[in-house]
This record gives C-alpha cells, structure tokens and sequence, in this order.
C-alpha cells in the first residue's frame, strides 16, 4: 500500500522535473497542472496526459485534491505524475495496441508507478 502524498503546483514541476531525468526523458517538453474534476476528459481518472510522440511534448492534468471522490485509496499525486508520464514513455508501444493490449500495458505502467513511489519513498 501507499501513502497520500498531495503536492503543490511548484512540488509537481520540481517532482516532473527529477522523473524526466530518472526515465532519461529530457528530450521531452511537458508541462503539469492541477485540475478541477470537470476539467478531465476521462471519467474516474485520477490524472490524464495529452501527448505528440513526434514533437515530443505533453500536458499533463493532476486531478485536484479538493475533487478526490475515492475514500479507500489514498491520493498520491507522485504515482499520478510518474504513471502520465510512463504513458509517454510507452507512447509508440500504446499507440499501436488494441483495446486489450491497451488495458493490459495500463496495467503494467501502473504497477511500474507504484513500484517507482516506493523505491523513491524508501531511497533503493
């Protein structure tokens, strides 16, 4: 299990700024922000990201605590920022999957995040 770990606009770029470099991304240009629930194109997500894989840019949208709707799970904004990014990272591979192999690399990019969250928050 992991800890809530809410972030601010400024702790969200320092964070999107040290996982660029640790998932050797830098040629990227990305920009986070917090969002409000009805900013979000997709239902039920606890962020989102809009990329161009050949320009290499992307936005990504954290879902903002005040809108958090899920009472089990913790929030963590870390796993959300490293999971969107993970996205862009795979962004050829999920680009040419089908809606199964879509669902199964989601699975596997956020397993990948939480897996990430807990190195960072016990230093492997």
């Amino acid at each position: 299990m992991y800890s809530e770990l809410i972030l601010n606009e400024e702790e969200l770029k320092k964070e999107l700024e040290y996982w660029k470099n640790k998932l050797n991304m830098n040629d990227w240009y990305i920009k986070v922000k917090k969002v409000r629930l009805n900013e979000l194109e997709l239902p039920d997500v606890q962020g989102e990201v809009s990329y161009e894989v050949v320009s290499k840019t992307a936005v990504i949208r954290i879902l903002d605590e005040k809108d958090y709707p899920n009472l089990i799970l913790p929030q963590n904004h870390r796993i959300t920022l490293i999971h969107e990014l993970l996205h862009c990272k795979f962004a050829h591979i999920e680009n040419a999957l089908g809606e199964i192999g879509y669902s199964v690399l989601h699975g596997i990019i956020e397993d990948l995040a939480k897996a990430f969250n807990s190195c960072e928050e016990e230093k492997c």
